[in-house]
């Protein structure tokens, strides 16, 4: 978790309009979401409970941000889930 975090820190010091939050326990990220207004006070964010081992859910998130804001520029992936290893461009 730590290591999402400092990444949406960068993002938010970096100026970042939106930052989109993503995990399984939705107080840690709405806890990140606080902590990110807390370092940019204008930074948009949206929470939301996502298990990136289904694939339904992942597509709501983007279905959701996209709603919201329009397009995703960046994604950062932490999950810590060990699947099929293989190209990031050859997998589903």
């Amino acid at each position: 978790m730590k290591r999402f975090q400092g990444a949406c820190r960068q993002w938010a010091r970096a100026g970042a309009e939106a930052i989109v939050l993503a995990g399984r326990s939705q107080g840690r990220i709405l806890y990140a979401a606080d902590s990110l207004r807390a370092i940019a006070p204008e930074i948009k964010t949206l929470a939301i409970p996502t298990d990136v081992t289904v694939q339904g859910q992942v597509n709501e998130l983007f279905r959701k941000a996209t709603a919201q804001f329009g397009r995703v520029d960046v994604v950062i992936h932490a999950a810590g889930v060990l699947g099929p290893i293989a190209n990031l461009g050859d997998t589903p």
